[in-house]
């Protein structure tokens, strides 16, 4: 795994991954430490070390084998992308002030603009095993976005949006036991951050084929850059995605087929531009939703060829279910259920090393006011953490994976918009 530093050149700080072949554990070795990252997959054993090394990491160039590289956005980083993408969506329901207070999560965001343009401030902190961590921001946001539909038996509709955002933030973190140099319980990083989204599709009846631009930079600094020079030319996380949809109306039935590229480095040890294909994915999606007050499900079922179907070197399934029932007086109660693996791994590549992971949950949320929420949920799941590409929007918490037997979280919460 690679990281670059302030002022150095490509390939200037690498960090190597062992694991221990009796145990399955990894360990990290840093210059002259050697420490234990109580994690039994790379992609986890990632996660350590990159907040080892600092409060909000990059995305990390890993080589899991020679000459086999992957871009890697470690989970705290994935944290706070998942926030910034959801603070900068714009259009005419969101809110002024949003605020969502639970046992676990606390967090509010203010925004003012328009449907097309705002400005945005957030606070959230979400307290784990290891202590809170905290992420403050400021930024903006834009969006573009147009249709136009036909009257040709041959073409339907087409269309585009596109969404950039942008700011600073400050992420305080705790210390990972003693791995990290200094004396106090915590850590803070302030940064720049900077994201865009850029989406077009084309509609044939019930056939839609789009295609997907997406990248982000959590970390910028202009002082000196973590991805080196890259980071003026590319954002070092990118990804672009062609599928085409078939939804067959009447049906609650949708099968998708998806291609996904990274936009990265060719090597770790340079930074010449490189285009690889991450996955090829099959998803088929039932959704019973119609609209009305009545009970219904999503299921989704997704098979992942990783690094394309011409090579196949691993295979993944992801499975999703959720089942909701709603009710006028009583609120809305819901059960949902993961579960995902990589199921074959012909590479024999460490990063694709995923065992099955089981979620189940279930919950109830009811709205006490015209702007107010409750809501009580409950999880159980493994030990075993889910591949980062098998998981659900919204889900990622920066919460270390654990390997000493399964979890049960509840939370308690209060949400209100105004």
């Amino acid at each position: 795994m690679n990281w670059n530093q302030p002022g150095d050149g490509p390939g200037s700080h690498d960090i190597m991954h062992m694991k221990d072949p009796k145990t399955g554990i990894y360990y990290v070795q840093n210059w002259g430490t050697t420490f234990n990252t109580n994690q039994k997959t790379l992609t986890q054993a990632v996660d350590v070390s990159a907040s080892v090394l600092g409060q909000l990491a990059g995305t990390s160039l890993v080589e899991s084998k020679p000459g086999t590289v992957h871009d890697y956005q470690p989970r705290v980083t994935r944290w706070a992308r998942q926030t910034m993408e959801d603070a900068a969506k714009l259009g005419a329901d969101r809110s002024m002030i949003t605020m969502h207070i639970g046992n676990r999560e606390q967090n509010f965001r203010f925004e003012l603009g328009t449907e097309d343009t705002k400005v945005f401030a957030l606070h959230d902190r979400y307290d784990t095993s290891n202590g809170p961590y905290t992420l403050d921001a400021i930024g903006v946001a834009g969006q573009v976005s147009g249709k136009h539909e036909f009257k040709s038996k041959w073409l339907s509709e087409v269309g585009f949006a596109g969404n950039i955002y942008g700011g600073a933030l400050r992420i305080d973190a705790p210390y990972l036991g003693t791995y990290n140099a200094g004396t106090g319980t915590s850590a803070a990083n302030v940064s720049g951050f900077a994201g865009f989204n850029i989406n077009g599709y084309a509609r044939w009846n019930d056939i839609t084929a789009k295609l997907d631009v997406h990248g982000d930079m959590m970390d910028f600094n202009p002082t000196g850059i973590t991805h080196g020079s890259l980071a003026f030319q590319l954002p070092p996380n990118n990804a672009i995605k062609a599928s085409m949809a078939w939804a067959p109306k009447g049906t609650p039935f949708t099968v998708e087929a998806t291609r996904a590229w990274q936009v990265s480095v060719a090597t770790v040890t340079s930074q010449k531009p490189a285009i690889r294909t991450d996955y090829d994915k099959i998803n088929l999606v039932i959704d019973t939703r119609d609209g009305s007050n009545r009970p219904y499900i999503v299921n989704s079922t997704g098979v992942y060829l990783f690094e394309g179907v011409e090579n196949m070197s691993a295979v993944g399934i992801k499975e999703h279910f959720k089942a909701v029932i709603p009710t006028e007086k009583l609120g809305e109660f819901y059960v949902v259920f993961d579960a995902s693996a990589i199921v074959a791994n012909a590479a024999q590549d460490p990063f694709y090393e995923a065992p099955l992971a089981l979620t189940f949950g279930t919950g109830w949320t009811r709205k006490i006011y015209k702007a107010l929420n409750v809501g009580v949920d409950l999880s159980a799941s493994t030990s075993q953490r889910p591949f980062y590409l098998f998981e659900e929007p919204g889900t990622v918490t920066p919460e270390m994976g654990k390997t000493d037997g399964p979890s049960i979280i509840g939370n308690v919460w209060l949400g209100g918009k105004f």
